[in-house]
């Protein structure tokens, strides 16, 4: 509506952009991430298009999470649209305990 992506939706690109360059089948995995922090610097609009890039880099890894900094960024740009954060914690699917 307002020609641009909305800025919630910049979370489901990140998240995405990590599970996928990680290789993450949260859907058959016994261990799941759960999301305890995340965090978004808007620089720039995002217009809707059929591809937005993304990276993403492990930048801390504890017992039982990992923190990773993502960026999101249109095809032709080199200059990034958004850029944050997000921590998760890798717990058990069934007993959503933390995991080692």
């Amino acid at each position: 509506m307002l020609g641009h992506i909305n800025n919630v939706e910049y979370y489901l690109y990140f998240e995405t952009t990590l599970l996928t360059q990680a290789g993450f089948d949260w859907r058959i995995n016994s261990v799941i991430p759960l999301v305890v922090e995340n965090h978004c610097n808007f620089r720039r609009p995002l217009i809707p298009t059929d591809h937005v890039d993304g990276g993403a880099r492990v930048d801390q890894v504890g017992r039982s999470s990992v923190t990773y900094r993502l960026a999101l960024f249109m095809p032709t740009d080199e200059t990034p649209s958004a850029h944050g954060c997000c921590v998760h914690v890798l717990v058990d699917r069934k007993s959503e305990r933390p995991v080692n």
